[in-house]
């Protein structure tokens, strides 16, 4: 019989301004949680412990133009493709006018989310 390995992380939970410790212990596919508030904070440890998200915050260059665009993933993407995304996101050349919102790159990484402009250059 094969016993799976224990792993227990320590989180502070930043859904709200209570900032729980909260313990995640996984033992192989099982995860629990102790040390939260509500279920907002449960499911934020869990998620963090299994697949942690993130938003990616950046700029672009912008083509014949001497400033750069600020931009974002439109929702998050899993935290270890940060440094692909990035690397695509150095290669882009943004096009004006650009337009809050904008999408940049459509499916960025083959994640299914759009970077997007976070500021309106119309020159």
């Amino acid at each position: 019989m094969i016993e799976s390995k224990s792993t227990i992380r320590m989180l502070i939970c930043t859904v709200c301004p209570k900032g729980c410790e909260i313990t995640v212990n996984t033992s192989g596919a099982d995860v629990t949680a102790d040390g939260y508030a509500c279920r907002r904070g449960f499911d934020y440890a869990v998620a963090e412990v299994v697949n942690p998200l993130r938003v990616v915050t950046s700029t672009v260059r912008i083509s014949n133009f001497n400033h750069l665009l600020p931009v974002r993933t439109k929702s998050a993407i899993p935290k270890a493709m940060i440094f692909e995304i990035i690397r695509e996101i150095k290669h882009f050349n943004a096009v004006l006018p650009v337009r809050t919102g904008d999408v940049l790159i459509k499916n960025i990484c083959g994640t299914g989310v759009d970077l997007v402009s976070s500021k309106e250059i119309c020159r």
